[in-house]
């Protein structure tokens, strides 16, 4: 099963790479749109799988959110980070880091009064 599972995430991580490649030359979809697209037709094509087979593993309709913010997240932060233009960021750089200093202190004061 593992095998298959990583054949399946192969297959639409080089689906997304020709669609975007193909989709962002003729400008009708964004990196992002694309990669959601595939995901919501993959995430129902699975669950079609396990319902006519009638076996459902718990695994294949939990959320693992460790496996989110540490292995897929970082890349999308990364990503969106080197493609903002540089005259864009600078003239809103008083809103980030406004926005970065309320967020972290706000943060900080929810988990320490618990």
């Amino acid at each position: 099963a593992p095998v298959n599972a990583l054949v399946f995430m192969t297959v639409l991580m080089l689906l997304t790479v020709i669609l975007t490649r193909h989709g962002t030359r003729k400008r009708w979809l964004t990196e992002a749109s694309v990669a959601c697209l595939l995901g919501l037709f993959a995430g129902n094509a699975v669950l079609v799988y396990y319902r006519r087979t009638s076996k459902v593993p718990e695994t294949a309709l939990t959320f693992d959110d460790d496996l989110f913010f540490d292995i897929c997240l970082p890349p999308i932060i990364f990503q969106a980070g080197f493609s903002v233009r540089k005259r864009r960021f600078f003239r809103n750089a008083f809103d980030i880091f406004l926005l970065g200093g309320l967020g972290t202190m706000c943060t900080f004061a929810m988990i320490s009064t618990g």
